[in-house]
């Protein structure tokens, strides 16, 4: 497409391209949205460019904002599939009506300005192995009856923020039963930085602190994980599937060994990093995504682990240090 730019989307965002029509952003912009949808009001922009090198017949032109969400996935092995589709809204602007009476105009050149609200209450778009939030742009010029309606579609991310409560940027510290009422006399402590992480925060560190009455006993790994788990349900079905975003692990000559009387105590820092392209914690009409961290310590020469689970959610932080996004970015 010659009339790619910054200032527009990129061929592969097109569902459906017309190479007389395409979008652009609205100016000193570098997408559709502005605003932080979940804080204050989102708001979708730009402009529709009709550019024909020979006249066409033309009675309105028509833009539609939609949002739309859909599950699907195999069921058995004739290949049958469980699939749903959820339209979240569809919001609809006349962009252009001819004057004319006899009902129609030939156009070569227009240049149409947009504006959409984003719903409050609309998810962030998202692309999973069985599901989807997408949001799209869909423009359609009308045509008089012996002619071929004429249409252009484009992908719009959006983008959805938190200002999470101080109990979620908070630390939390999970700890295991008395180490007296354990069969294997292995106790530990976990503390966490906060429950919630900002997307874009790269990696965070769990102080971690193993308590044992086994003098002898050592450990051999520690291994770190990020899962998400899938949840989709449609026509009555419903399918789980999982899959580690992060895996990392410790050495247990990188560990810390502290006696402590009769305990021997082991302490090390277990880092978890955030992939960028992970997906949100949310729940939709059919999908519920989970992100949950895992800590499995592994023991020498024994079949003795510890599994601490926990989850968390993954989303964008308004707020980081007092400051909003757009001053940091400055």
């Amino acid at each position: 497409m010659s009339h790619v730019a910054v200032s527009s989307p990129l061929p592969n965002d097109y569902i459906k391209s017309n190479r007389h029509m395409f979008f652009s952003f609205h100016p000193d912009s570098f997408s559709f949205l502005s605003g932080y949808l979940g804080v204050n009001t989102a708001k979708i922009s730009g402009s529709l460019l009709i550019r024909t090198p020979q006249e066409i017949e033309a009675s309105e032109i028509n833009l539609y904002f939609i949002g739309r969400e859909k599950v699907e996935w195999g069921v058995d092995f004739r290949k049958a599939k469980a699939k749903d589709e959820y339209i979240i809204f569809n919001l609809h602007e006349n962009l252009w009506t001819t004057s004319d009476p006899v009902g129609y105009e030939l156009i070569t050149e227009l240049s149409l300005p947009f504006e959409f609200e984003v719903p409050s209450d609309a998810v962030e778009s998202f692309e999973s192995s069985f599901g989807s939030v997408r949001y799209t742009l869909k423009a359609v010029i009308i045509r008089n009856q012996k002619k071929k309606n004429k249409w252009v579609e484009v992908i719009v991310p959006i983008l959805r923020w938190s200002q999470p409560p101080e109990e979620e940027l908070s630390p939390l510290v999970l700890k295991s039963k008395d180490i007296s009422q354990r069969k294997h006399q292995i106790g530990w402590e976990a503390e966490l930085p906060k429950t919630f992480f900002d997307i874009g925060s790269k990696r965070f560190k769990v102080k971690l602190k193993i308590i044992c009455r086994q003098p002898d006993l050592r450990i051999r790994k520690i291994n770190s994980y990020l899962k998400g788990i899938f949840k989709y349900k449609a026509n009555n079905l419903s399918f789980e599937k999982e899959q580690y975003c992060y895996k990392g692990e410790i050495s247990g000559n990188d560990i810390i060994i502290v006696p402590n009387g009769v305990d021997i105590i082991f302490e090390v820092k277990v880092i978890i990093d955030i992939p960028s392209n992970i997906l949100p914690t949310c729940q939709t009409k059919y999908m519920n995504i989970i992100n949950e961290i895992q800590i499995k310590v592994i023991f020498e020469r024994s079949n003795t682990f510890v599994l601490i689970t926990r989850e968390i959610f993954l989303g964008r932080n308004y707020n980081i240090d007092g400051e909003s996004i757009n001053e940091l970015s400055d």
